[in-house]
């Protein structure tokens, strides 16, 4: 089973009334919160629904970025049967999804690179892999992309519900086309 669980932490009455080129160049076009990507019970990233805000904000993640990461894993499974995912705020630790006719292995790995500029997926394995806490945890491809689908639709309808003029920054747009582009997959 994958799940993914998510929790907006900026001001939300900050956010319905900023204009889009505020949110862009001020906000960067981003959604701070708490997200938890749940693979069979191995974990990654941090949700607690019940902690103040001014506690949360200590694992804050950016939402716009991980929606759009994982809508480009859903795209990048498509083309390759290894794909893996950086974590945002730590660049050696790694999600990585191999496929296995209609399932997923993912582990946790970590992958040491010796240059500059890395991309945060990539589709071929690196030769300095290990393997940290969990390893080939088995779910559906398509539970995978059914729930980044129907999460990223949610976070998209929540921003369109409290400042529909965010849809129009670069950011949201280019999470609205990797979702269409997504929902064309299944």
């Amino acid at each position: 089973m994958f799940t993914i669980k998510y929790k907006i932490i900026d001001d939300i009455e900050k956010l319905k009334k900023i204009d889009e080129k505020y949110f862009e160049h001020d906000l960067a076009g981003e959604i701070r919160g708490l997200i938890l990507l749940d693979f069979n019970s191995n974990l990654v990233g941090f949700y607690d629904d019940s902690l103040p805000i001014h506690v949360a904000e200590i694992f804050e993640e950016l939402l716009v970025l991980w929606f759009t990461l994982l809508n480009k894993v859903i795209h990048k499974l498509t083309e390759s049967k290894y794909v893996a995912l950086s974590l945002i705020e730590n660049n050696s630790t790694w999600i990585e999804f191999r496929v296995d006719n209609t399932y997923l292995k993912v582990s946790m790995i970590s992958m040491k690179f010796y240059e500059d500029n890395i991309p945060l997926i990539i589709t071929e394995p690196n030769k300095h892999i290990e393997y940290l806490e969990w390893k080939n945890i088995k779910i559906t491809r398509e539970e995978f992309v059914n729930e980044v689908i129907s999460k990223t639709d949610l976070f998209i309808q929540f921003i369109e519900q409290i400042n529909p003029s965010l849809l129009e920054s670069f950011s949201i747009k280019e999470l609205i086309k990797l979702l269409k582009k997504s929902k064309s997959i299944i």
